[in-house]
């Protein structure tokens, strides 16, 4: 028992070596698959580090989940095609910070307690959308712009914002934030 309390300081200061190494305890990504034909909805495939992979069907008005699926990694594609038809999800998008048509770009960086959403055309810029981010308990996390989806037409586009939480647990999640685009209501300066 002495040799145990003896070492023992010293394995504390291991576990916290690499605790301290670790990314994240919980860490959940994901990957845009389709918009539906009509633009009420759309598809992400999400890896999680508890749950593991399942498909997740949100609104495209707010971004709500209307429906997880659950991967079986044996009839993955089979199940995708089953789900693309059933929901006709069928605009792959065009994956980028600028718009299908060349003429406007995204960017995005977090403003304290904020995303800010920005859209640029040519010199011009103007702020396009202030998003809350949600806390971890008393916990911000640290935003970050990961990429942007945009619908063939370019009439509406997909954010994807990495969040890190610190704290206790680490966390590290993607939003999937959708809007609508209408070049029309923006004020540039």
């Amino acid at each position: 028992m002495n040799a145990f309390l003896k070492i023992l300081p010293a394995l504390a200061v291991v576990f916290i070596c690499i605790r301290a190494g670790a990314e994240y305890d919980i860490r959940i990504t994901g990957e845009f698959v389709a918009f539906s034909e009509d633009g009420s909805k759309f598809l992400v495939k999400f890896t999680d580090s508890n749950r593991g992979s399942y498909f997740s069907l949100r609104d495209a008005e707010e971004g709500k989940r209307i429906k997880d699926f659950k991967i079986d990694r044996a009839t993955e594609e089979e199940d995708l095609v089953k789900l693309v038809k059933k929901h006709k999800l069928n605009d792959k998008g065009v994956e980028g910070q600028e718009s299908p048509d060349g003429k406007y770009s995204l960017m995005g960086m977090q403003k304290k307690e904020k995303f800010r959403i920005f859209v640029l055309k040519g010199e011009k810029k103007a702020v396009f959308k202030d998003v809350e981010l949600e806390p971890d308990g008393d916990v911000l996390p640290k935003a970050s712009l990961k990429t942007v989806v945009w619908s063939e037409d370019g009439g509406m586009f997909v954010v994807v914002v990495n969040l890190k939480y610190g704290g206790g647990v680490g966390i590290e999640k993607e939003q999937f934030l959708p809007f609508e685009f209408n070049a029309s209501e923006i004020k540039f300066k």
